[in-house]
């Protein structure tokens, strides 16, 4: 007889970095662009007496290439994307993505996608009191500002190395 396998560890969670500037997010994981298409950011929290059994305070949407303002946005809030879209016949087409921040810097966010909106709920309750999602964030944190001090040292180095260009006097004393 053979022996019975192990179960299989869960995949490991997919992370997903977005880019940011100004604290405005510039790239989201669901979009729908169609004109009779509704898109927003939220943060969440389970409430069973409210749509989809979540309550959603909005983040702010941007304008032009920027998506939403996330200035409100915290490290470990649980987030939900939703992109729908309507057609010429009124049935609705809805898109969901959630998930958890687990680092914010000022080039990116990074979020941990889940399954439902209540799992990244749950997700986000363990992550606030996790020290080893804690150090993760700090990583990326440090990461970042050594990768911003990396840039600013080699500027830094190129405006030091750097010589005006000669001057029209300079010139004229090298031609006499």
């Amino acid at each position: 007889m053979t022996e019975p396998k192990a179960p299989q560890p869960p995949p490991p969670p997919i992370v997903v970095r977005l880019s940011v500037a100004n604290n405005a997010l510039l790239e989201v994981p669901k979009h729908e662009t169609h004109h009779r298409g509704t898109n927003w950011m939220a943060v969440i929290d389970v409430d069973g007496t409210l749509p989809g059994g979540l309550s959603r305070r909005w983040l702010p949407k941007g304008k032009g290439e920027c998506f939403y303002l996330i200035e409100q946005l915290a490290l470990f809030d649980p987030v939900e994307f939703g992109a729908d879209y309507t057609t010429t016949h009124g049935k609705r087409n809805r898109t969901r993505w959630y998930g958890v921040v687990t680092a914010i810097t000022d080039g990116c966010i990074m979020l941990e996608e889940c399954a439902t909106g209540a799992k990244a709920v749950l997700r986000a309750r363990d992550a606030r009191t996790s020290p080893t999602d804690r150090v993760k964030a700090l990583d990326a944190k440090r990461d970042d500002l050594v990768q911003q001090a990396a840039k600013l040292e080699a500027e830094i180095a190129e405006l030091r190395g750097w010589t005006p260009p000669p001057t029209a006097e300079a010139t004229d004393t090298i031609l006499e």
